[in-house]
């Protein structure tokens, strides 16, 4: 894919859609993950601790989508966006688009042979084999120059979530001042600070968290939490690879992708859920994404929100048996 002119057919309400698509893929993988965590039982620790750091750093990939698209202007509700777990639908991404097309067709990475054609989107899906690789396929990585992608102003036209940061990033960059179609730069249309930044992990992200400045500074500190995305989640387009110290969240060293392929390598078995687990889950999440949103708005000063994520993994454990 090729790098677009200076002046793009983008106008700043493109941009503030792909943020909004960025927070909704984000967060869609939380509870995905939280139920592939649960449905390991405690002899399968290793893969459990691994899907376990990975979901813990995909809340901070969603607050930092958050933090980007709120410097931005973008208005975005929790509580009135659609977070649907059916057959083999991910959020925003057409695995199609790539080639070879890594959901039907076999592939080589790192020398090794993987298939992830055989993957559910359901909270309940029948094996763990389903499951890990829907989540290897989530992480997939653009296995081109990931800074270096066509804009698409049409959200469904990404093949992975690498691709889909990658176009976002040729937006902001920042050697040569992009613009929107109507000639204002974009790093003007960013303002930093207000009271909806939020920080909930001080420590762990060396990326940083909030958006605090505006113009070209904000911009800088908005390109270091997407690269943070990135190089934590299905990683460089080098495969299998390490998070660069600069990315590091909590010191982890591999990549989300890498994560999952060595538990796609486990071949492990599942417990099994309760009839109409899928369903009490899904009854719960709304009082969660209630929590979330008065989180994120108050700039992490809600004082339910750890009550109420901790309720919520609780219900999503009390469904396997």
């Amino acid at each position: 894919m090729s790098t677009t002119p200076n002046v793009t057919d983008w106008k700043l309400s493109d941009l503030q859609n792909h943020l909004a698509m960025a927070i909704d893929l984000e967060f869609w993988t939380i509870p995905f993950y939280r139920v592939a965590y649960h449905s390991l039982d405690s002899s399968h620790s290793a893969a459990r601790t691994a899907i376990d750091e990975v979901s813990q750093q995909e809340m901070y990939h969603c607050q930092c989508a958050w933090n980007i698209a709120q410097a931005f202007g973008t208005s975005y509700d929790f509580t009135k966006r659609t977070f649907a777990y059916e057959g083999t639908t991910i959020p925003h991404l057409d695995f199609s688009l790539e080639s070879p097309n890594p959901a039907t067709t076999g592939v080589t990475i790192g020398g090794n042979s993987y298939n992830f054609s055989n993957y559910s989107a359901k909270l309940d899906a029948s094996t763990f084999a389903e499951r890990i690789n829907a989540m290897c396929l989530v992480e997939y990585p653009d296995w081109a120059a990931p800074t270096s992608q066509e804009l698409k102003p049409n959200i469904s036209e990404y093949p992975s979530i690498g691709h889909f940061y990658g176009a976002i990033k040729t937006l902001l960059n920042e050697t040569t001042p992009q613009a929107f179609s109507n000639g204002d730069l974009v790093s003007d249309s960013i303002t930093g600070g207000g009271t909806s930044q939020t920080a909930l992990f001080t420590g762990l992200a060396p990326a940083g968290e909030k958006v605090t400045s505006s113009g070209t500074a904000g911009m800088a500190q908005i390109n270091a939490l997407i690269n943070a995305i990135v190089e934590e989640g299905e990683g460089t387009s080098s495969s299998p690879g390490s998070v660069p110290a600069a990315y590091q969240f909590d010191n982890t060293t591999d990549p989300h992708f890498d994560s999952f392929l060595t538990v796609y390598n486990d071949g492990l078995t599942q417990k099994t859920m309760n009839s109409g687990g899928a369903a009490n889950i899904m009854a719960a999440l709304p009082t969660f994404l209630t929590a979330l949103q008065a989180q994120f708005e108050s700039g992490g000063n809600s004082s339910g929100f750890m009550g109420a994520m901790y309720a919520f993994d609780g219900v999503i454990s009390s469904q396997f048996s």
